[in-house]
């Protein structure tokens, strides 16, 4: 019997690395660039926020990646109060074009360590 560890791996390879996965570069806060990093782009991502009249569902750019590739590429993943850069296509059908965007700003990234992805929120330089 496979341990449900080695399962989850396989299964989060297949969906944030596989066939439509998307290339994204990332700057540490150090300045050093990590260049095509898989992971899954989710353009139009919604939660819900509370409006004056009730809640109101916006969308937020989200960028999903496995934890062990972070572990492989760069040695470690980003933690809440540091302050990465993202670059990742502007749109599914452009994947040569990088658009860099901040990450760590207003909304720390979300460590799934049991599950084993991280939750990235980029965000325009000028939104912080």
């Amino acid at each position: 019997m496979t341990p449900l560890r080695v399962t989850i791996e396989g299964d989060l390879s297949d969906t944030l690395e596989g066939e439509f996965a998307s290339l994204a570069m990332l700057t540490d806060p150090t300045g050093a660039q990590w260049p095509n990093i898989p992971c899954r782009v989710d353009y139009d991502a919604q939660k819900e926020e509370a409006g004056g009249t009730g809640t109101i569902i916006v969308k937020v750019l989200t960028v999903v990646m496995r934890i062990s590739t972070l572990q492989n590429i760069i040695g470690r993943v980003p933690q809440s109060g540091e302050n990465w850069a993202i670059a990742i296509p502007p749109r599914p059908d452009q994947p040569a074009i990088l658009q860099t965007y901040k990450v760590g700003g207003t909304r720390a990234p979300e460590v799934q360590a049991t599950i084993g992805f991280i939750r990235l929120y980029p965000e325009n330089a000028g939104q912080s």
